[in-house]
């Protein structure tokens, strides 16, 4: 492992935003990494403001990375810390650039949230975890020390070697117990209960427990090596509650879930496991795309 290359890092000034930088610069960044600060200022923005704004934008960037740099420096950090102002659609500029720039992580601060807004909108943190090709780092709370608690909520039918091949470049090479979380549904669980024994529907239940596990003991044996240790929970229910349950339990710094894509009115409605995940969880998410087809 050699560490992330280039990360970008969004910011809009806000204090759910101030958590961002702090906590890139402790992933496991490569020598030599390239850090770079975006703001994207609204498109509608009158001319006549422009320049002013962007004066003004331009300060508070070199003020964050020069803080950042002081915490570079105290840590021995050999990073480049860069300043970036892009205009438009924050989603959309903020995903042209991390493409111009090959960024490999995009990090953001987690806002309240604004619940009709958000409904209907969908939150910039939301949108970018369902829209970026590359992994979304959204950060909760201001950070000091790297992650120590980490979760992966695995779903066992869509990449989850990918899954964890991402956690394991985003957490670094350092003796570290990560758990992963498999929440395990029997189909039709409903109607058996009204056509079947109760034993029976036990029986079910069993098989499709036992199925999980080998899945999920399959996977931590195709990862293990290395200073990571892989550990594994196989729970029944429904996955957002079995993954947040998981992370209030055991104090996850971290929960990492993948994607599904785009984010559709039905999800918006009603609420998938990633945008669940992220609004909901004490600490950090990492949300990872599904691979290029």
């Amino acid at each position: 492992m050699t560490g992330l290359r280039r990360v970008l890092v969004a910011t809009d000034f806000t204090t759910g935003a101030a958590a961002a930088l702090p906590r890139a610069l402790l992933l496991p960044l490569a020598p030599g990494a390239q850090l770079e600060l975006v703001h994207v200022l609204p498109a509608e923005l009158p001319r006549r403001l422009v320049a002013s704004v962007r004066a003004d934008v331009a300060a508070s960037l070199d003020a964050a990375l020069a803080a950042a740099q002081r915490l570079a420096a105290r840590a021995g950090l050999d990073v480049a810390l860069r300043p970036r102002i892009e205009s438009g659609r924050p989603v959309d500029a903020l995903l042209a650039r991390a493409r111009t720039s090959r960024a490999e992580l995009l990090v953001l601060g987690r806002h309240g949230r604004r619940v009709v807004r958000d409904l209907f909108i969908g939150s910039t943190a939301r949108r970018l975890a369902h829209r970026s090709p590359i992994p979304v780092l959204v950060a909760n709370h201001a950070a000091t020390v790297a992650y120590r608690r980490p979760l992966v909520g695995v779903d066992l039918t869509h990449q989850p070697d990918a899954l964890v091949a991402t956690t394991r470049a985003v957490l670094g090479e350092r003796p570290l117990t990560v758990r992963l979380v498999h929440a395990f549904q029997v189909p039709f669980e409903g109607m058996m209960r009204r056509g079947m024994s109760a034993a029976a529907v036990k029986s079910e239940r069993a098989a499709f427990r036992r199925q999980a596990r080998a899945a999920m003991n399959a996977l931590c044996a195709r990862h293990q090596g290395g200073a990571l240790v892989w550990k594994q929970s196989v729970r029944r229910g429904d996955p957002r509650s079995v993954i947040l349950s998981e992370a209030a339990q055991r104090r996850a710094d971290l929960v990492v879930i993948g994607s599904r894509g785009p984010a559709t009115l039905l999800r918006a409605l009603v609420g998938g496991v990633a945008e669940t995940v992220i609004d909901a969880a004490p600490g950090d998410v990492l949300v990872v795309p599904p691979p290029p087809r």
